[in-house]
Formats: structure tokens, sequence, C-alpha cells
């Protein structure tokens, strides 16, 4: 176990990939990187630095920061509450440098309910259900939340969404007005289900993408809603490079997060869902922990960056 940083060891020390070096923090040195790999995700969504993300106005205040932590909740950060607060302890004498983002599938009622209940650190955005909405400081993101207004037709989709009885309607707590959230019992046939409805969608022009996960939840986002591109949009208002930004999950809604040009952890408990994507799509970007939860952060912040 790496030991905490004393007040004198509170400079991160160097990021780790197999492919480059990147600067310590106040280190001065200028070292080549190379160049970005870009994926596109499942629908098609462009993420590359060409798309056009809403440009941040000064809603908020940006605190130059060095680093930036991503993390998925349930059974990811949260689900072993020891690991849990051994990595709050680690992060505290450090936190002026690491930007904390928790990016879950929950609503941001339930995810200031469970901050509180498991004694969480306090975040310094919020990306909640399955990047549909941008919190800071309790306040929603007004430009990402325009953004995915465009082209969203959320009653069509609604009333489209009706004529599949498998799908049961979540709590309206779990809903808001970019995502329309189901669950969907575990069967056989959920994969025929799931394409049905998107050719639906397509067919009809609603643009629409759908985020299956847990064998169970299914969520329906606009095109350009999900956990990746919300932390993207993030990373370049806080102008924190891909190297220093690592992102951790374990299950289908954290995928397009490790689709974006970041360092990715993937805990060792993470669903099927994902690691078979990892299987066919990982690169040396990501990182297969052989600890599960905040243990498995803990053990790809070591890989990367040497934590």
């Amino acid at each position: 176990m790496i030991s905490i940083p004393v007040a004198s060891e509170l400079i991160l020390p160097e990021i780790r990939t197999r492919q480059c070096r990147f600067p310590t923090i106040n280190d001065g040195r200028e070292t080549a990187l190379p160049s970005p790999l870009y994926h596109s995700s499942a629908t098609g969504i462009d993420i590359s630095p060409h798309s056009q993300f809403p440009i941040p106005n000064s809603q908020f205040p940006i605190n130059k920061m060095n680093f930036l932590l991503v993390t998925d909740l349930d059974n990811t950060l949260v689900g072993d509450d020891k690991a849990t607060q051994v990595l709050n302890q680690r992060l505290q004498p450090v936190r002026s440098q690491i930007c904390l983002i928790y990016a879950t599938g929950r609503s941001h009622a339930s995810t200031r309910e469970l901050i509180a209940q498991k004694q969480l650190l306090t975040p310094d955005y919020l990306i909640a259900g399955v990047g549909s909405e941008i919190y800071q400081d309790g306040s929603i993101d007004l430009d990402w939340a325009q953004y995915l207004s465009q082209d969203w037709d959320k009653m069509a989709i609604a009333s489209l969404a009706q004529q599949f009885p498998q799908l049961k309607p979540q709590s309206l707590k779990e809903q808001n007005p970019w995502k329309i959230s189901y669950c969907l019992e575990p069967t056989l046939e959920n994969s025929s289900t799931i394409q049905a409805l998107q050719q639906q969608l397509t067919a009809s022009g609603l643009a629409a993408q759908i985020i299956f996960s847990s064998n169970r939840d299914l969520d329906i986002l606009p095109q350009t809603s999900n956990k990746g591109n919300a932390l993207t949009y993030l990373q370049k208002r806080l102008q924190i490079p891909s190297e220093a930004t690592l992102v951790c999950g374990d299950s289908g809604n954290d995928i397009s997060m490790f689709q974006q040009d970041v360092r990715g952890v993937i805990v060792a408990n993470a669903l099927s869902e994902l690691l078979e994507w990892h299987r066919e799509y990982g690169t040396e970007n990501h990182y297969l922990a052989g600890s599960a939860c905040a243990s498995g952060i803990m053990e790809g912040m070591a890989y990367f960056w040497d934590f």
C-alpha cells in the first residue's frame, strides 16, 4: 500500500502510460506526447476536437487544477466502505490539485443523498443522469442543458417507447428533461428489444440514443448526451490534458467515458457488458484492475499516476 503523502509531498508524481511520459506538476519540462486517438461512440457521435461542444460562459468560476479524476459511484467509488474511506484520506492532501467529478446514472437528488450517506468527498462537478445533467455547487450547467435540448423531442420519444410493453418506467425521481428511464427485466430477448427500439427511433427521425446497463437499466438520451461527452465538455472547459485525466467505472453506461481520449480504470468487479467491450476495444490507455471498487481506483491511480 502506498502511504498517504505528507505535507512536504503534496506534488503528485509523474503520470504513466505505456506510450509517453507527462511532465510532473511544476516540473517545467516540455515533453513530446503522442497524437491523440479518438473513438466514435456506438451511436456515431463525433467526439473529435472538431465536434461542436457548447462554449462555456462565465456561469461558473473555473479553478485551475492539474489533474482530473472522474469516477462512477455505485460499485466503483462506492461498494467497499473501508476502501472508499482510505481513498478519501489519500486524496485529501492533494485535493487542491485534483478536479474531482462524480459521473453517475443517479439523479442529482439521489446522488446528493449518497454523498452524505457514504461521507464522500464533495466533488467539483457532478455528472448526473448518465450525462444528461451537469452540476457545480448544486447549480445546473445551462450551456450543457441548452446543447442537449437541440433536436430532442422527449414527448415523441416517450410515446414511441410505449409501444414496447417490456419497458417499465422507472420512478419519476429518476426522470429528467433530457433522460427517459426504464427497467427491462433480464431475458434472452433484451438485445432484440433494444435493437427494435433503436430502429423505430431512427425510422421516426428522432435523435436519440439508448444506453443499457446493469442488465436492467435502459435510458433514452439525446444523441449528444452520455457520460463520456459530458466529461469531455468539462475537460475542455478545465483545460486539463488527456494524459492527466483518469476515468473509472464498472458498467455499460461507463463505456462512453472509456471511448474518450483519456486514461481509464475498469474495476475488478465490472459487469460483463464493460468487460466484453474492453476485450474488443480496450487499448493500453485502459487498465483492468485486480481489485474491486475504490481499491481498484487506487490501483489504477498507482498504475497511471504513481499515486
